[in-house]
């Protein structure tokens, strides 16, 4: 079977996994620490524009947003890997992008971070459907060094 086509069923069904185990709180719950952070951001904002600061910030659209906006940076932090592999998944990374690996990539880069973007960073078991493409990423970025 093509490593390709495994390690791509493995990261959609670890993706469905993640889904599944969610704890599913609704976009527009706050936290404690996020409605703190909302209201030092409408803080910010100038004395002339505070009618705009609550028009935008206490919108649900816009809650929504960096909701979404802070999963997704979450679900991008490198910490999930370790540091000596950082060098190794980043040449990986380039190396499939030189590649042209679209839907490789698709499979198991991309619907993993919607799936993170999505759930949230408070997972009780980790973000363990961007795995498969850590390791893909090392392995790809381990072979130029070898062909060399």
């Amino acid at each position: 079977m093509n490593y390709k086509l495994v390690f791509s069923i493995l990261a959609v069904i670890l993706s469905i996994v993640q889904l599944g185990k969610s704890n599913g709180k609704p976009f527009l719950y706050q936290s404690e620490i996020e409605t703190v952070e909302q209201k030092q951001r409408m803080n910010d904002y100038p004395s002339q524009f505070y009618r705009a600061a609550h028009i935008i910030e206490e919108r649900p659209e816009s809650r929504i947003f960096f909701k979404l906006q802070k999963n997704f940076f979450t679900a991008l932090d490198i910490r999930e890997v370790p540091v000596f592999l950082v060098p190794l998944v980043l040449i990986g990374f380039f190396e499939l992008i030189r590649k042209k690996e679209w839907k490789l990539l698709l499979f198991i880069l991309v619907i993993p971070l919607l799936v993170l973007t999505y759930v949230g960073p408070d997972q009780i078991v980790g973000n363990y459907c961007i795995y498969p493409f850590i390791i893909l990423a090392t392995a790809y970025g381990i072979v130029p060094i070898f062909k060399k």
